[in-house]
């Protein structure tokens, strides 16, 4: 296995250990304070666990040599569904105020990985 390749499995690695995080995090919200949240709490479990599920595929099979298109093509998703996420469900004015940055780091990230997809298509040495 190629260097590359195991980088790609390692995030998608650490993209499901972050996921089952956040899924440990949203079991152990107190019932007190469910009341309080913007989230639909099932929704918010069953998308957490969705990703988990998918890093997890992403994670086995680049380690077996899928190609990692699959790997950016779930990060744009990914990423797209934090930021519309927030917008759909924030409430605080400092959530307002930073989603301009969010939609700017998006989209940044999303050029990076455009970058990177074309340089990586190209031969070596051209």
């Amino acid at each position: 296995m190629d260097n590359r390749k195991l980088r790609h499995a390692l995030l998608a690695f650490v993209l499901l250990l972050v996921q089952l995080g956040a899924l440990q995090q949203l079991t152990n919200i107190p019932p007190e304070l469910v009341a309080q949240l913007s989230l639909v709490l099932p929704l918010e479990l069953v998308l957490t666990l969705a990703w988990a599920l998918i890093f997890a595929w992403l994670a086995v099979n680049l380690w077996r040599g899928l190609p990692a298109r699959r790997l950016w093509q779930a990060l744009t998703v990914y990423a797209v569904t934090g930021v519309l996420r927030l917008l759909v469900f924030a409430r605080a004015d400092y959530h307002h105020g930073r989603t301009p940055v969010l939609l700017f780091a998006l989209l940044l990230a999303a050029l990076v990985l455009f970058r990177y997809r074309t340089e990586s298509r190209r031969e070596p040495g051209t």
